[in-house]
């Protein structure tokens, strides 16, 4: 998909019909949005998500109101007010437009009724230039970028941390959208498939079969459904955990805005802060431990064995048996050649006492063998020794750091209790009641992961039961032909289930490898951390320390977790783009080799090194970006790597009735002074899309 242009009408606070808002590409593929908040930059980006998917950002507040209140209010009374947004885009070569509108109609001065929302209209330019209608919206547009994907191309960098810290929906969506990069759908259609055929298989086998059988198979049809309740109680556990701890949020957001208590509030948020990141130091320190056990602790306890080594081989050098002498090789080249060394023959027949006398020497020779072992296990073991007092060093700062950071730990811990204990003795009801929610949440929270913990082993348990029943129906050979062919068809099934599974699952931890590889090239291109991003099975992303030889996890900074979530996405669109090129290769995935990225707000609380590393590499993330940006966010350092990037600028004008505006808020762009906030002419507040003007 290669944006062309975007235009708006009516459309939240766009009012009237928009100019056209071209988008850059080839070379100086960045379009860069300039607006301040509440200007509409939020609003652009849900005409896009609406527009495509019929889909809304978590900050596009009333979502079914998309018609302008300045639009309503001049319209006459009964009249349709219409609100649209329009896109063309090209893909594989072929132009296409895509239309929604949203219409409300007048019932008085103050009052309007939302007509029911319009299905989007997608034309496409035949050869010929003939604008034809494309019949499967829905379908057209997900082949082209499918809707379980779109989160990861438009998306709220003021919320992007989400996919660092997914809700367990926030997994299967992901879960979903990789099995769409893959095309690794029709594989999940074939497991379930073979799985419904086994079951339709195995109920014929039960009729058929023998007592043995049929006890086997009600064992295993007993096991599979106390399975499916587990799997059931634990979706309903992750669904409960993801609901308790937005309900965390929520409160701490509501104790935060309450006068009075904000400080404590934010004194308890810094101290979480704290705790975290001394825990992981925590972590670290203990890893250290293990480590240094595991790689010298032995040597410990060769000291007493190293002193009674040192003492026979002393003894041997005194008696002269070491260094050896004589060499037994020595000894018998000579007997061999039956020639002594002065040429005097040592033939047994002929000179029989000097062949005795140097055979008497085999007895009095050492074996260089020994006695390279004794200078090795000399060697190795002054290496031991002298590793037990950096041994030592090592065990007792680490154990002094333990100590360190469990005091501090303790300490953190005392005064976040005394803070939660001075709000819940808070004379203001409002206060306590809410720390008493938050602290029955915590609780709620600790004991749920518990149960989510149990009810993992438990599934774990039934399922290796399952696995157990399942191969001694495979191996039980019955009375009859029918019952054996009807076991061999079951035991097919199974195999051709199981088969398909390793092929899915080797497919998609090929695909989460490459997601991993390419989430740490942009990582460490735009981050100065020296820490590495691990992409685990479940699809949580974490950063770990790899400085010890057991990565250890570290505790991310805000501004750390919004360059990982860049890298993520940057990362999941080299991926798309990877595997729609290569679709011939692999599993029918998604039809498109060009991917377009719109981000609302990108850089929330990068520093101005990451601000700058982000834009440096901004243009390389995908085949076009669309960022939208404040002034704050611009100025500076993201203005300076800018360069040679920007092919397309925009400013949105907000105009507000608002009668404290003293001055004009305004951008300088390419020399030029652009307006981003001004006195409305009349008592609407509108905004105005103004193209920049490119040298």
């Amino acid at each position: 998909m290669k944006l062309v242009s975007l235009q708006m009408c009516n459309f939240r606070q766009f009012y009237g019909e928009t100019p056209l808002i071209r988008f850059a590409t080839d070379n100086q593929n960045v379009t860069v949005i300039h607006a301040e908040n509440g200007a509409g930059k939020t609003a652009l980006l849900n005409a896009f998500t609406w527009l495509l998917y019929d889909s809304h950002t978590k900050g596009f507040g009333s979502p079914e109101e998309k018609v302008n209140k300045r639009a309503l209010a001049e319209a006459d009374i009964g009249s349709t007010v219409e609100a649209w947004v329009k896109l063309s885009f090209e893909h594989n070569g072929t132009l296409y437009e895509i239309r929604r509108q949203s219409d409300a109609i007048k019932v008085s001065d103050t009052e309007w009724s939302l007509k029911p929302e319009r299905s989007a209209q997608l034309l496409y330019a035949g050869e010929d230039g003939q604008w034809l209608p494309e019949e499967k919206v829905t379908e057209a547009i997900g082949r082209i970028l499918p809707k379980d994907l779109h989160t990861y191309f438009f998306f709220d960098g003021e919320r992007i941390e989400r996919i660092v810290m997914p809700t367990k929906k926030e997994k299967a969506d992901l879960a979903a959208a990789t099995k769409k990069l893959l095309g690794v759908e029709v594989l999940d259609r074939a497991i379930t498939h073979l799985n419904d055929a086994r079951g339709a298989l195995e109920k014929e086998l039960k009729r058929i079969g023998d007592p043995e059988t049929l006890l086997l198979l009600d064992q295993k049809e007993a096991k599979e459904s106390e399975q499916e309740d587990l799997e059931s109680e634990l979706d309903q556990l992750q669904t409960n955990v993801d609901g308790l701890i937005e309900s965390k949020t929520e409160v701490e957001n509501r104790l935060r805005a309450l006068e009075g208590v904000q400080d404590l509030q934010k004194r308890r948020d810094q101290l979480n802060d704290d705790l975290d990141a001394r825990k992981a130091s925590l972590g670290q320190t203990q890893e250290k431990l293990k480590q240094a056990i595991a790689k010298d602790g032995f040597a410990v306890f060769v000291e007493d064995v190293a002193d009674d080594f040192r003492e026979l081989i002393e003894s041997l050098r005194k008696k002269g048996e070491l260094p050896v002498g004589i060499k037994k090789r020595f000894v018998q080249d000579i007997l061999d050649q039956a020639s002594c060394i002065c040429g005097r023959p040592l033939d047994a027949e002929d000179a029989p006492a000097a062949r005795a006398a140097v055979e008497a020497w085999m007895q009095k020779a050492g074996s260089d063998d020994v006695e390279k072992a004794a200078n090795e296990m000399g060697i190795l073991i002054d290496s031991m020794q002298e590793k037990v007092p950096t041994f030592w060093d090592t065990i007792s700062n680490a154990q002094s750091k333990e100590g360190t950071d469990r005091t501090e730990i303790s300490e953190i811990e005392g005064e976040l209790d005394d803070i939660k204990k001075k709000l819940e003795g808070s004379p203001r009801e409002e206060v306590s009641s809410l720390q008493s929610r938050l602290s029955k949440l915590e609780e709620d929270i600790t004991q749920t992961n518990k149960d989510i913990g149990a009810t993992d082993v438990n599934i774990k348990g039934v399922s290796a039961e399952i696995a157990e029943l399942q191969e001694k129906i495979a191996k039980h050979k019955g009375l009859e032909d029918q019952q054996n062919l009807a076991n061999r068809r079951v035991n097919a099934a199974v195999d051709a289930r199981d088969r398909i599974k390793q092929v899915y699952e080797n497919l998609n931890e090929r695909l989460r490898k490459k997601l991993e590889e390419s989430i740490n090239k942009y990582f460490h291109q735009i981050s100065v951390s020296p820490y590495v991003a691990k992409l685990d099975s479940a699809y949580s992303l974490e950063l770990f320390d790899e400085s010890i030889n057991v990565p250890i996890p570290v505790a991310r900074s805000q501004g750390e977790s919004q360059v990982l979530c860049l890298s993520f996405i940057a990362g999941f669109v080299d991926l798309a783009r990877e595997w729609s090129a290569q679709r011939g290769e692999n599993l029918a995935g998604p039809d498109s080799a060009e991917y377009p990225i719109v981000m609302d707000s990108p850089f929330g609380a990068l520093d101005t090194t990451n601000r700058r590393h982000v834009t440096e590499h901004i243009n390389r993330v995908a085949d076009q970006v669309v960022m939208m940006v404040s002034s704050t966010q611009w100025r500076g350092e993201v203005s300076g790597a800018s360069a040679g990037k920007v092919g397309k600028s925009y400013v949105l004008s907000y105009h507000t009735p608002n009668d404290d505006l003293d001055d004009k808020v305004s951008v300088d762009l390419n020399g030029q002074m652009y307006d981003l906030v001004r006195k409305s002419p009349n008592e609407f507040e509108y905004t105005e899309v103004i193209e920049v003007e490119h040298g």
